[in-house]
């Protein structure tokens, strides 16, 4: 029988254990002494690849309560499945936390995703190995950032592609199973029309790009499109294709680490997306970057990429990606691999909401955001770039902005006047929510 009192115990010390070294001490002790239901709730809250669905907001709906013989345990498995959010999986929770009314704070903590221990997935890795399931991509940094410390060497050639504003994943194919992953570690499903052409290759790890096919007034609606599918359940992916500019052999991606050159690895990938067609007879969901109409390859000079860049911009394109051809595959974020975007873009969290005054009085005034520089979180506030709409939105629904990953644009990072951080210099709001991210990014 589950003991609440013990979790609320447990959940307690290490919230007060002070350095996450302790914290991975303590949990490692725990661990060795059993407690299966503190682990399920940690696994529930921390793991990236599980989504509740249900936010504090929803928590206060008034919804009819019945008897329930669910454990905590079975209804966490249950909620990670039916993770829509509706009425009838919130009244089974809400049913449970009145069966357990001496526990209600904590239980919406844990049901919401909302319980805060100090530690996250790599703390808890160390502890436990392998405990969380991690995929570990190749990521890139800023090009204007290692152009500035000179540190680009232009005495290499590059590959020059456009910056693809899609969700990043990987095909995965070991023997008969094939899978996609997003970066936090989350399986895609309902993309078999682009599984069963994998079949007639060999092992391996396909990295690339889903996006939707059609017509878009903007990049930025696309991409919106892509985001709404790609995460819905029920939704047809029929219409969704899979941009490959990377492969890995399954053993290297284990291992994070593959030398074999990018310009091999990429001619492989056109090689296998050429060879799915001949399988297929016809056209298939699966295209090369190299197929897309922005493409270079050669050496570069500082002028030619902001040629390029420029180009992509009067095109309506993100920015470009640019890739040494020599370089090894490394499972984290690269000194090889550079993007370059007209505007600076900055994944930041949401952590706070201000209310504004004057015209906005009753409305979002500015949003508090962190993010991760110079092996520090740091935190700022961004209060330009809101429709009214969107001010009005957001202040009314702050359960559910709260921790969410957004865009914003800047111009530069600037050192805060009391030298204990830094901040993003003239931020604004880019209208857009990166549901397919659970990490900032200033890259």
């Amino acid at each position: 029988m589950e003991n609440l009192k013990i979790l609320k115990e447990q959940i307690e010390e290490i919230k007060n254990i002070k350095g996450t070294n302790a914290k991975i001490f303590r949990i490692k002790q725990l661990y060795a002494d059993g407690n299966d239901l503190l682990f399920k709730v940690l696994k529930f809250c921390i793991d990236p690849s599980i989504k509740s669905g249900i936010s504090k907001k929803k928590m206060s709906k008034k919804l009819s309560i019945h008897e329930t013989d669910k454990s905590l345990e079975s209804l966490l498995d249950y909620i990670a499945e039916n993770n829509t959010g509706t009425d009838e999986v919130l009244s089974i929770a809400l049913s449970y936390i009145d069966k357990n009314k001496e526990y209600e704070d904590m239980l919406k903590e844990i049901i919401t995703q909302s319980l805060k221990l100090g530690i996250n997935v790599k703390a808890i890795n160390q502890a436990i190995p392998d405990f969380i399931t991690t995929y570990d991509f190749m990521k890139a940094k800023n090009y204007m950032d290692r152009v500035e410390k000179n540190l680009f060497n232009f005495d290499l050639t590059y590959i020059i592609s456009e910056k693809l504003d899609g969700i990043r994943g990987v095909i995965i194919k070991n023997g008969n199973d094939i899978k996609a992953i997003s970066r936090q570690g989350k399986e895609f499903i309902g993309l078999d029309h682009i599984f069963s052409c994998f079949h007639c290759l060999k092992d391996g790890v396909f990295d690339g790009e889903f996006l939707i096919k059609g017509e878009f007034k903007t990049e930025e609606e696309r991409f919106q499109k892509t985001c709404s599918i790609m995460s819905s359940k029920t939704e047809d992916k029929n219409k969704i294709e899979f941009i490959m500019f990377d492969f890995i052999p399954l053993e290297d991606f284990k291992l994070g680490y593959s030398p074999i050159p990018f310009v091999d690895r990429l001619m492989k990938s056109v090689n296998y997306v050429d060879k799915m067609k001949i399988n297929n007879k016809g056209e298939i969901p699966i295209k090369s970057i190299t197929s897309r109409p922005f493409w270079y390859q050669g050496f570069v000079t500082h002028e030619k990429l902001i040629k390029l860049v420029d180009e992509c911009d009067r095109q309506g394109k993100e920015g470009i990606m640019i890739n040494s051809s020599v370089a090894p595959w490394e499972g984290k974020r690269s000194n090889y691999i550079l993007k370059l975007k007209k505007n600076l873009i900055a994944d930041v969290k949401i952590i706070g909401f201000i209310e504004g005054d004057g015209k906005n009085k009753d409305k979002l005034g500015a949003l508090e955001v962190e993010f991760d520089y110079e092996n520090m979180t740091n935190s700022c506030f961004i209060g330009t770039g809101f429709t009214d709409e969107e001010r009005i939105e957001i202040w009314n629904n702050q359960d559910y902005y709260l921790g969410k990953i957004i865009e914003v644009k800047y111009q530069k990072i600037t050192k805060n006047e009391t030298n204990d951080g830094y901040s993003l210099g003239f931020s604004s709001y880019n209208h857009i929510i990166r549901e397919d991210k659970s990490e900032t990014s200033v890259y």
